[in-house]
């Protein structure tokens, strides 16, 4: 007789830890969905990348690289190489980004051009909010597809920097 009182014991504490253990899973769950994450930052003012390179500040808060490209564009990549995620060196000795992971090149503008990287690196939405440059990482610009092109994918420094007269 005494057995089956400890048989609804055992069961009374198994269906409790399987009660609390889905009830974590399931705050866990609704705060990875319903947590507001920033996708969008404020990476200065347009004076602060005058000069054509590859900007650093935001590589490893962010996970992006600012370039200011010779055609006179700012764009904003994805620092992650395409292969894996892992993040991309810039070397200036040989002016391209290399993925230290799978030893893929990509060019300055993020161009794949050696390595098993299948893709370019991605362009992340950048923006003109007055002189302050404001990068939108929640949308994403492919270059495989020609979407690099698309005006809010980069910022053209030249039409920028000159002052509008009405």
């Amino acid at each position: 007789m005494a057995e089956p009182k400890q048989f609804a014991r055992r069961s009374l504490l198994a269906a409790t830890l399987v009660l609390i253990a889905g009830l974590l899973s399931a705050l866990v769950v609704t705060y990875r969905v319903f947590a507001v994450v920033p996708t969008s930052f404020e990476a200065g003012s347009l004076s602060e990348f005058a000069e054509v390179g590859v900007y650093d500040r935001f590589r490893s808060s962010e996970a992006v690289w600012l370039v200011h490209l010779p055609k006179g564009r700012l764009v904003a990549l994805n620092s992650h190489c395409t292969a894996i995620p892992c993040l991309v060196d810039w070397l200036s000795t040989e002016n391209m980004f290399r993925c230290p992971c799978q030893n893929c090149g990509f060019s300055m503008e993020g161009i794949n051009i050696d390595g098993p990287a299948g893709r370019p690196l991605q362009r992340y939405k950048i923006v003109l909010h007055g002189q302050n440059i404001i990068v939108d990482k929640s949308v994403v610009f492919k270059q495989e597809l020609g979407e690099g092109k698309l005006s809010d994918s980069y910022i053209d420094m030249e039409l920028s920097a000159t002052p509008k007269t009405n």
